[in-house]
């Protein structure tokens, strides 16, 4: 998965064809940004508000010097409504493997991801996107002695096989392929909500997947998880959780957050299926390949409240900032965590421009 902030997100989807008309065949996925803060560049942060129902919290942003994660589904389609158009996730084949395809994304390395499309189940224009993501990473540079700070949070159970819901559903051999593709984050074995910090202080000190620890409610690091890890959590709003029922395939659902995007400009797009062969087309240019890319407003999208941290991050030590990390949020997860519940205003939605291009 793109922040009311300018992240640079681009997507390159090449496509072919499939025996279902209204799919693709595997195309590759692209995301980037060029809209991310320099690695250990300032940490003044800008004066900001969180606005959910009635309440309007106050407190500081600061842009992200890195946001990556796993993602498994990114649909186009319209803010009022209607039936999206499928970019990523899911498609007619039924093998377990495709149960756990998580596709690792990093807005500054561009990793392809194999995707199928779902264009002709709708027409646009198209002026929204959701992404649901299994977990998330972001870095940015803190602490009244600068220090990099790389924090991980999942939205699944990893590997799979760690999660009681679905270790009671998976026989042995389902459970060695999930882990094999449904794993985020290295080997590590976490749950929903968990928060995992690692912490470097030049630009050139890399973060191995063993370098994350958990942090404990006064500021402590653990290289292994303690029996009251802090985390993020709001209800059962926040994720989808893990869910499985027996099966050959099992049907599995991996624990995940849906975050929204309003494109600034539309998108009309569209798909025919004739002589065996797809195209697309995008206004008066039509393809056999359909090229997307977004640019998502990421610059001052970390979240910092007021009421948890009275004060820029900059001024304070490490152990302040660990005790408050909980509360160091992209802005429409902090939302979406203080909300807790789906049943008022809609969620705070991230703002991209789009150009698509069929060749």
């Amino acid at each position: 998965m793109k922040q009311g902030l300018l992240v640079g997100f681009a997507l390159l989807l090449l496509w072919g064809c499939s025996s279902d008309s209204s799919l693709s065949g595997v195309g590759n996925l692209y995301f980037s940004s060029s809209s991310l803060a320099t690695r250990g560049a300032s940490r003044a942060g800008t004066a900001c508000n969180a606005v959910y129902d009635a309440t309007t919290e106050p407190g500081l942003c600061y842009t992200p010097s890195r946001i990556a994660g796993s993602i498994s589904k990114i649909n186009l389609g319209k803010v009022a409504g209607g039936t999206p158009a499928r970019l990523l996730g899911g498609g007619t084949d039924k093998a377990f493997v495709y149960v756990f395809k998580n596709a690792p994304f990093d807005l500054k390395n561009q990793p392809a991801i194999a995707s199928e499309d779902t264009f002709l189940d709708d027409k646009g224009p198209y002026n929204a996107v959701t992404m649901t993501l299994q977990g998330i990473e972001t870095e940015f540079t803190a602490g009244s002695t600068p220090e990099i700070y790389r924090v991980r949070i999942p939205f699944t159970t990893t590997p799979p096989s760690s999660s009681t819901v679905l270790a009671s559903c998976l026989t042995a051999d389902q459970k060695t392929d999930a882990d094999l593709f449904g794993k985020i984050f290295g080997a590590t074995i976490a749950f929903p909500g968990d928060i995992l910090v690692c912490i470097k202080s030049t630009l050139t000190e890399p973060c191995a997947d063993t370098d994350f620890q958990w942090v404990d409610a006064a500021g402590t690091l653990f290289s292994t998880r303690p029996a009251t890890p802090k985390t993020v959590t709001g209800g059962t709003y926040l994720y989808a959780a893990d869910a499985c029922v027996a099966g050959d395939p099992a049907d599995v659902t991996q624990g995940s957050v849906t975050l929204n995007v309003t494109l600034t400009a539309p998108v009309d797009a569209s798909a025919s299926f004739k002589s065996g062969k797809k195209s697309y087309t995008v206004g008066s240019t039509t393809g056999s390949q359909f090229t997307a890319t977004f640019d998502l407003a990421m610059a001052n999208s970390l979240f910092v409240p007021t009421s948890a941290l009275s004060g820029d991050l900059s001024t304070f030590t490490r152990t302040q900032i660990l005790a408050k990390i909980d509360n160091v949020l992209l802005k429409p997860l902090y939302v979406k965590r203080a909300r807790a519940t789906a049943t008022a205003a809609a969620d705070e939605s991230m703002t991209a421009t789009a150009t698509f291009k069929a060749e």
